[in-house]
């Protein structure tokens, strides 16, 4: 994840965060921000035949409805990596201070809107994949996303009837726990993602090449992931209830700090969920890789470069969560640790000395919160097994941090293989 901003659902809006600001939000909230708003439109526009761009030129047709090249031209204006949240949203209220600017802005994109959602339809039918077009609400979260951009908005359900491999895991998902799997690129879009598991809205909505394959992909894999742990939580299933991963960490100030000085998101915000999340991402690309599979989400970039990219992420993942385990290990006592009832669907613990920094802990039914050494006993066995999984993750992989960019069909291999090696060593951690 490039950008230095990251949109963070909370329990009622969506909230735009900077590694500078801290801020309250629900234990365990899923929101994957990997594109740059325009740079998704873009890729959208470009797969689904809507506008190209030449290699060469970086030009658009004159027809286009969007002018794909001067949106371009715009995010590497601003930011060479990345079209940050924050700088489309500069933009946005920029263009507003001319009201007829922003109409034509508005009344272009709704256009573009409605050639990607009919593009989409013919996808999904030639896929065999059964959807509904509904209307996102007129109030609540959705609402106020795109009211802001002036835009209005139909999502895809993917129906739990039907016969292709996005419709079965409709129905295999809402089978454990009421869920609508659905599309909606312009939220992608808006919110800075590539999917998303949100447990407010009872929603996951699937990646673009998702819709593309017409099967889950692996972020849509992820993301569902992130569901079975919510799932697990609530006690409708059993989705690797050994694993050490039940907890989350926010801080004010950036855990850790790369070589190039930008701080990650995960410095300041980590649901633990990831150490295993990403692991299926890590799977899934090295096995594109071994079969020279094309990975949509490349955009492009060599596919053992895109992987070596993805080491990277997983490596900041677990070295945050390394450094946030100790410090609550270090803090744990009978005045930093309470119940926090703030989740009606299960109990969970908070350990926090001040507003800066906190851990907040899914706790088990038949856990005594009456009593703090029970509390307290169960806090340091979850955060000690938490800090032993990212020092596994980070062994595994300690060798390919100096040689990322030469990945050898071996590495690949035993890259491929991380997932079941870090399966069998949270078996280990149970006994």
């Amino acid at each position: 994840m490039s950008s230095q901003f990251n949109f963070m659902p909370t329990r009622r809006s969506w909230k735009l965060t900077t590694p500078s600001e801290f801020y309250t939000a629900p234990m365990f909230c899923k929101l994957k921000s990997t594109f740059n708003s325009f740079g998704l439109i873009l890729t959208l526009s470009i797969l689904l035949g809507i506008c190209s761009v030449s290699p060469a030129q970086g030009s658009a047709p004159k027809d286009s409805t969007i002018d794909c090249s001067s949106l371009l031209k715009q995010a590497e204006g601003v930011n060479q990596d990345v079209f940050s949240a924050l700088s489309l949203l500069q933009a946005i209220r920029s263009v507003r201070k001319n009201s007829a600017d922003f109409k034509r802005f508005s009344e272009s994109l709704k256009i573009t809107i409605q050639q990607m959602q009919e593009k989409e339809q013919e996808i999904f039918k030639k896929n065999g994949v059964k959807v509904d077009l509904v209307s996102n609400p007129t109030s609540g979260i959705f609402a106020e996303i795109y009211s802001n951009y002036g835009v209005t908005w139909s999502r895809f359900v993917i129906s739990p009837d039907g016969s292709s491999e996005l419709n079965k895991k409709a129905k295999e998902l809402a089978s454990i726990m009421p869920l609508s799997l659905i599309f909606d690129p312009l939220l992608l879009m808006l919110i800075q993602a590539r999917g998303f598991y949100d447990r407010d809205l009872n929603s996951l909505c699937i990646s673009l090449g998702s819709v593309v394959a017409g099967k889950p992909d692996y972020i849509t894999l992820h993301e569902s992931e992130h569901f079975l742990f919510e799932a697990s939580r609530r006690g409708k299933t059993n989705f690797m209830s050994g694993a050490p991963v039940n907890l989350s960490f926010y801080s004010k100030n950036p855990l850790s700090l790369p070589k190039d000085g930008n701080s990650s998101p995960y410095s300041t915000y980590l649901s633990f969920e990831e150490m295993v999340t990403h692991a299926t991402n890590l799977e899934s690309i090295a096995q594109s890789v071994k079969q020279n599979r094309v990975i949509p989400e490349a955009g492009g970039t060599e596919n053992r470069t895109f992987l070596s990219h993805a080491i990277g992420t997983f490596m900041e993942i677990s070295e945050n969560a390394a450094l946030a385990s100790d410090m609550g290990l270090k803090m744990l006592s009978s005045r930093t640790i309470s119940v926090d009832s703030s989740v009606k669907e299960y109990r969970q613990i908070k350990i926090a000395k001040n507003a800066s920094f906190k851990i907040e802990l899914w706790i088990p039914g038949d856990l005594d919160v009456t009593r703090s050494g029970a509390m307290i006993n169960y806090a340091k066995r979850e955060l000690t097994q938490a800090k032993q999984l990212a020092a596994f993750n980070l062994e595994y992989f300690k060798n390919y941090r100096t040689a990322q960019t030469t990945l050898s069909p071996d590495n690949v291999t035993l890259i491929s293989h991380f997932k079941l090696a870090q399966e069998q060593f949270i078996k280990t951690l149970r006994k």
